[in-house]
């Protein structure tokens, strides 16, 4: 903790300070690239929660030019740097801005909501046969994964895994945007207010226009094939994620209410990784606690 306090402290004297920071955790991020939302995203966002977007883009800007530099005098392809630009710093920027914005979680995980859709609808846009495009890409890794042979016996999973990839994918972004955000937020709080990340995380209400989304998919699904790996079924299993945190917060929120043992919350987050059932019933929690939420709002 504290020497989160001291890099968050050091980071925010200065731009040449948040240049520096960002960007030497960017370098070390293109090595461990399951790491990259937490290591490049997480320092961005504190930047631009406390300094604001116009402030963070000056930052992040400067920083594309250094990790360029680096990445052009370790001899690799610049355009990896662009791929950290576009794909990490500018999707965190702007979940940080509505967060700094509406001060309210609920709508940042809704607009991490909306550019998983966005890709989504892109990839599909994009590329006539998804699923196939997916399945090709996977042929190449296992290839490259096993190159004197024998990656053969996974023809069958990568054929039943395809479908299911743009899904994952649109998922796995959503919920690291959200993770990134959130542990920024924490970031920040640990700062300035002491107690103020757990308050707001509570308070956590996805907004009324995220049944826009789900129509969205509902409608997809219906005037497409209606089939796995459709545009249609990628942004409901969206929909899905963003109930999940919904339901992640009412969780929290009644352990605290109840002054219950934080044993229930480590169980709860074991079987989310353990269970991929559980996802849906947490996520249904969420649905039934929005909806709880708007119903007492409306009474």
């Amino acid at each position: 903790m504290k020497i989160m306090r001291a890099l968050g402290g050091f980071m925010l004297i200065g731009r040449l300070q948040a240049v520096t920071v960002i960007s030497l955790f960017t370098a070390i991020a293109m090595s461990l690239p399951a790491l990259s939302y937490l290591l490049s995203g997480v320092p961005a966002g504190l930047i631009i929660l406390r300094k604001g977007p116009a402030y963070g883009m000056q930052v992040l800007l400067v920083c594309l030019l250094a990790v360029v530099l680096f990445v052009a005098l370790a001899g690799a392809n610049p355009q990896v740097a662009l791929a950290f630009a576009l794909g990490i710093w500018v999707p965190v920027a702007i979940c940080c801005s509505v967060l700094r914005i509406t001060q309210s979680q609920g709508w940042l995980v809704f607009a991490a909501g909306v550019i998983a859709a966005a890709y989504v609808l892109m990839v599909h846009w994009l590329i006539d046969d998804v699923p196939a495009w997916w399945l090709q890409w996977m042929e190449i890794w296992i290839k490259n994964a096993f190159p004197e042979g024998g990656g053969e016996q996974y023809q069958e999973v990568l054929e039943r895994a395809a479908p299911a990839m743009n899904a994952m994918m649109a998922s796995g972004m959503t919920i690291s945007l959200v993770v990134a955000t959130f542990l920024s937020r924490w970031w920040q709080s640990a700062l300035f207010n002491p107690g103020g990340f757990r308050t707001e995380f509570y308070a956590l209400r996805l907004p009324n226009v995220v049944i826009f989304l789900t129509l969205m998919g509902i409608g997809l699904l219906y005037t497409g094939s209606g089939q796995p790996g459709s545009a249609g079924l990628d942004i409901l299993v969206v929909v899905i994620v963003l109930y999940l945190f919904q339901g992640l917060a009412s969780v929290h929120r009644i352990v605290a209410a109840k002054s219950m043992p934080r044993g229930w919350l480590i169980m709860m987050y074991v079987l989310l990784l353990l269970v991929p059932q559980a996802v849906l019933l947490v996520a249904c929690l969420g649905l039934v606690d929005s909806w709880m939420i708007n119903r007492n709002k409306e009474g």
